[in-house]
């Protein structure tokens, strides 16, 4: 992903492993990681593209659990109150071990959200993984549905695959003056797409056509229609 420090994507079968575009999987259920690099002290932002394997709600200590020093964060998105929700990893007391608080904010495929490496840990940088059940026919995601509100929305493509952007449904539903926020690692600020006017015959577009999003990235989005609405994707691989 180039926004981010670092990411990488792998499916764990029971049969083996197997990587997008192969046909001859034979195992049922599928386990996936992504894979995300981040500085001390810089921000990445991210989504979970996975489900918990036992079916409950995944909160960040699933998610993240203790791969990051203390005082580590992670900020949630909240549509409704326009605002973050922010987990801190701190020191357990006595014998309890280090943990993620408050901890009981579900989050769920397609939700977008931050990660901050605090500093003074042990290394420079940090890879997290993030696991689950991929997505599928089997555990009933053949489809999947994410809340955008009628403002700000953090997300993400709440499948583990590449997706070009403008294939999405989110991006062929966007009216003009919507925009799509994508979080610049490197700079740590913000690269802009819009949807903008078509100029003469030209249809209305997203300025940043060839946009990519990655597994694992998380975007904000900027619903400029008035409403909130459902935003709904089909799997895009024939397995699982």
């Amino acid at each position: 992903m180039k926004r981010s420090v670092g990411i990488s994507v792998g499916i764990l079968l029971a049969c083996g492993s197997w990587s997008f575009g192969q046909t001859n999987v034979l195992s049922q259920n599928a386990v996936g990681y992504v894979k995300v690099s981040i500085n001390e002290g810089a921000l990445a932002m991210v989504s979970y593209d996975f489900l918990d394997i036992d079916g409950n709600p995944t909160t960040v200590s699933d998610v993240i659990g203790t791969q990051l020093p203390l005082n580590s964060r992670v900020f949630l998105w909240d549509a409704a109150a326009q605002g973050y929700i922010i987990e801190n990893f701190q020191a357990g007391a006595k014998s309890n071990p280090d943990s993620w608080a408050p901890d009981n904010n579900p989050i769920a495929p397609g939700d977008g959200f931050f990660i901050e490496a605090a500093t003074g840990g042990a290394s420079g940088s940090y890879d997290v993984f993030m696991t689950g059940e991929v997505p599928g026919d089997n555990n009933n995601s053949g489809s999947t549905d994410v809340a955008i509100a009628a403002a700000l929305t953090g997300g993400g493509y709440p499948y583990p695959a590449s997706v070009d952007w403008t294939s999405t449904t989110l991006a062929t539903g966007a009216v003009l003056g919507d925009r799509l926020l994508l979080w610049d690692a490197g700079i740590q600020n913000y690269d802009v797409a819009n949807f903008q006017a078509g100029a003469k015959s030209n249809p209305d577009s997203w300025s940043n056509p060839a946009e990519v999003i990655e597994p694992g990235e998380g975007f904000f989005y900027d619903n400029t229609s008035g409403g909130g609405y459902t935003w709904t994707e089909l799997k895009p691989y024939a397995f699982p």
